[in-house]
């Protein structure tokens, strides 16, 4: 049986978006696609047979057509840019991932095409699973989140020599 289907950063982004500026003023004018991907190879274990096989970095464009910036603030649409990456995409930092970038085309006096391109990374990784579709040497794998334990007690024992 598959794993339900996880959301990519950039579908969970243009969801947050459109949910947040609940004006109507998106709909139907919204588009997000993925330009100049990359498959970087990794092979982290992380325990438990558990692995980051690799991590897929792309640069996310998010296009609204006729954004009415005379009826609706745009800092609205990038403030929601803004807070989706503060509270969803803690990693930016350590991926050394660029900030967004927007560019405006301003159609008429109410409306402007507007483009925000943001880089994304995401993490592939892999768990065991004897009925996976991924057969990686020489065990089968699915690609899912590998469990990571985190001790809830420790001991610490400090033996002075005397």
């Amino acid at each position: 049986m598959a794993d339900a289907y996880t959301k990519t950063k950039l579908e969970h982004l243009t969801e947050y978006m459109v949910s947040h500026l609940k004006t109507g003023v998106l709909d139907n004018k919204i588009d997000a696609w993925q330009e100049n991907a990359k498959l970087v190879i990794s092979g982290e274990d992380r325990g438990n047979g558990g692995m980051v096989i690799a991590e897929w970095q792309y640069n996310a464009v998010i296009s609204v057509e006729g954004f009415p910036h005379q009826l609706f603030d745009p800092r609205y649409l990038l403030a929601s840019v803004a807070c989706w990456l503060s509270e969803y995409d803690h990693d930016r930092a350590s991926t050394e991932l660029e900030d967004p970038s927007i560019s405006v085309d301003v159609l008429d006096d109410g409306t402007a095409d507007v483009s925000i391109e943001v880089e994304l990374s995401e993490v592939i990784e892999m768990i065991p699973d004897p009925d996976g579709l991924i057969t990686y040497q020489g065990q089968q794998y699915r690609v899912q989140t590998a469990p990571i334990y985190t001790a809830e007690e420790a001991e610490i024992i400090n033996e002075a020599n005397g």
